[in-house]
């Protein structure tokens, strides 16, 4: 039986300046991660499928397939089960697996049985190791990466296991909020460091924003996709009260078209500019996973206009709804955080960590009123 490692590493086309510096940022850690994997001495194949193969000619050992114009991840996958029909996969994306270590691969790898999967999320991954010995999979229909795992547990009986989430194994390059978030907690491979550290990359409203966690005067919304994790990691390791509103999850792998949200029914009605005004009464921070804003509203928002209004960055926006959004949210005398999905569960909790550190707890966990230092 062979071990075959597949990353994939897809360049967006859009010339802006977020989505070029998070291209690059991807670029570097599939550096980084092409280097552990390969230290682990595991794998008989180390296949890199991209649509941009020129960038990666200097690695004598790295078979590159271009996969332009092939762009369900189903087909690109059923390429290589074809090709070694016995064999044990690990799969990444290239802005996942910032965390995964030589160990780890090794230790999932020799934990696949036969006809089993080992994913970090099972209903939507970003890396996974798989074993489909004698299993033939109709899987070219599968348009991302994220449903794969789902659809083999489900339709073909494969045995899924799922890699404890927490925010190491969640986290994944999806916009520059991942990149401060990285760069304050200096966390990365030598090559993503590198890079972040080339970096004048900040968020003032997210600075004011994260304050927040370490008083325990304070409250703070998440509204969203927020995880179990998320909120069990809150709950011991911030010193503020939180509320949660919770929607939106598995909206990308079950398919986003139709999604809607009472909530942000309600709330339209009356105007978002009312809610952001009203804000302070209720809390003194929001993030807010903007991206079931966009699918409520029907709205199909370019790459980088989401990165700018990550940023809350209007120079660089040219569509008129969110500039208006984040004209409305300007107006707020609390700060409100537009976000991805990568950031709400994984990025807010490294930013968590760093702030503790900046305050003198190399570790820490908060319980009963009582920060406590932990010696390990």
């Amino acid at each position: 039986m062979k071990n075959i490692a597949l990353i994939n590493h897809f360049e967006d086309e859009d010339e802006g300046y977020y989505s070029r510096i998070v291209n690059r940022a991807k670029e570097a850690n599939l550096r980084d991660l092409l280097i552990r994997t390969r230290n682990t001495k595991l794998f008989d194949r180390l296949i890199l499928q991209t649509n941009n193969p020129k960038a990666f000619t200097t690695y004598e050992w790295l078979e590159v397939q271009d996969t332009t114009g092939i762009p369900n991840f189903g087909e690109r996958l059923n390429r290589i089960l074809k090709e070694e029909p016995n064999s044990r996969i690990f799969y990444s994306g290239s802005g996942s697996s910032v965390f995964l270590t030589p160990i780890q691969i090794r230790r999932y790898l020799n934990g696949l049985t036969e006809n089993s999967i080992i994913a970090n999320n099972l209903y939507s991954a970003d890396y996974f190791f798989i074993n489909s010995k004698f299993k033939k999979l109709d899987i070219e229909d599968i348009r991302t990466d994220n449903s794969l795992p789902k659809r083999v547990v489900e339709d073909y009986g494969f045995y899924g296991i799922e890699i404890k989430r927490d925010e190491f194994s969640l986290f994944d390059i999806d916009g520059p909020l991942d990149l401060i978030a990285l760069k304050k907690a200096d966390r990365g491979g030598k090559n993503l460091k590198g890079f972040l550290s080339s970096l004048k990359l900040d968020n003032k409203v997210l600075s004011k924003a994260i304050e927040n966690f370490t008083d325990r005067s304070k409250e703070v919304l998440f509204w969203g996709r927020v995880s179990e994790f998320l909120i069990q990691f809150l709950r011991y390791r911030t010193a503020c009260r939180t509320k949660f509103l919770v929607e939106g999850r598995g909206m990308v792998s079950q398919g986003s078209k139709g999604f809607y949200s009472i909530f942000f029914d309600a709330i339209m009605r009356q105007d978002l500019r009312f809610l952001f005004t009203n804000l302070r009464k209720y809390c003194d921070a929001l993030f807010l996973d903007s991206r079931i804003l966009f699918a409520h509203l029907g709205l199909d928002i370019e790459r980088e206009e989401r990165f700018s209004l990550d940023m809350q960055d209007i120079s660089s926006m040219k569509n008129r709804e969110l500039r208006r959004l984040l004209l409305s949210a300007r107006e707020s005398d609390i700060p409100i955080i537009f976000c991805n999905h990568s950031f709400l569960n994984s990025g807010i909790p490294l930013l968590i960590d760093w702030l503790w550190r900046r305050k003198g707890f190399k570790t820490y966990k908060f319980s009963g009123g009582i920060i406590s230092r932990i010696i390990d």
